[in-house]
């Protein structure tokens, strides 16, 4: 991720876009593969400037010019789009939202390509399978307060959860006011931890 922060300029090669087909669709990233990977992700935020290229190597412009249209496809605002908002001032639970919708060839990238995403580090073990996503979730824990992390409750044992609390609501919306409308705010046993699977448990909670 600081690889990418530090470049002054980061080239994308779009294989599956054309300039023709990007003007007829009024759109760059219909049908664009580039958009639904994990790593690249941290492509798309990391550097202040993105030039995008197609299939022909012809320039489709730069990340500001289409952070409208990225906002769109992706779900990511467009002030972090255009560098207008550091990205440590949204939610873990809204961060997490954006990776939701993308693929990763190894299940352990879907936690090591969002390291840089959250600010954390940790060793990368190849192997471990999903328990890379549970590491991530105990390192973000590590440095950050932010409970929306818990606000997710895909893989809770409901039957286990406290009755509804509305303080832990309100201490949720006063910890941030830029959830996504399918979160769930859950009161978890102090014995238990809401851990998740993999990122997907993210776009499917609610």
């Amino acid at each position: 991720f600081r690889y990418y922060a530090l470049c002054e300029v980061c080239y994308t090669y779009l294989h599956d876009v054309s300039v023709k087909v990007a003007v007829k669709n009024n759109t760059v990233f219909k049908g664009c593969k580039w958009i639904t990977r994990g790593w690249t992700l941290q492509e798309l935020l990391a550097p202040l400037v993105v030039v995008f290229l197609d299939q022909s190597w012809q320039m489709l412009g730069i990340k500001g010019d289409h952070a409208e249209d990225l906002a769109e496809w992706t779900g990511i605002p467009v002030s972090v789009l255009r560098h207008q908002a550091d990205l440590q001032s949204f939610s873990i639970a809204e961060r997490m939202s954006w990776p939701s919708r993308r693929e990763t060839t190894r299940v352990e990238d879907q936690a090591y390509s969002l390291l840089g995403i959250f600010d954390v580090n940790m060793p990368t073990l190849y192997g471990e399978g999903p328990k890379a996503f549970q590491r991530l979730q105990e390192e973000i824990m590590k440095h950050s307060p932010d409970t929306t992390l818990f606000a997710w409750g895909k893989i809770v044992d409901f039957a286990r959860l406290q009755p509804y609390d509305p303080n832990f609501v309100q201490t949720l919306s006063a910890t941030s006011s830029t959830l996504m409308p399918a979160l769930l705010p859950l009161t978890v046993p102090s014995d238990d931890t809401a851990m998740f699977h993999n990122i997907e448990d993210f776009g499917r909670a609610g």
